[in-house]
């Protein structure tokens, strides 16, 4: 359901603000590519993925519960 909304509203976007976009100089070309299924990867993947960008990211246990920070 995410998905989808997010692609919704990136479409509601294009459809009222495109010429707002192009004359901010945007390019809406990635906006307009974005489909659903969005591309799935693990988490150990995607942490590499992002060490492999330059990020500094370390492996981390995921809790299943949120945790909040105060």
């Amino acid at each position: 359901m995410g998905e989808e909304m997010v692609v919704f509203v990136i479409g509601r976007v294009l459809e009222h603000c495109k010429e707002d976009l192009k004359a901010l100089e945007r390019d809406v070309s990635k906006l307009e590519a974005v489909r659903t299924p969005f591309p799935r990867m693990s988490y150990d993947d995607a942490v590499k993925k992002l060490q492999s960008l330059g990020s500094e990211i370390q492996w981390a246990a995921i809790s299943a519960t949120p945790t909040r920070r105060c």
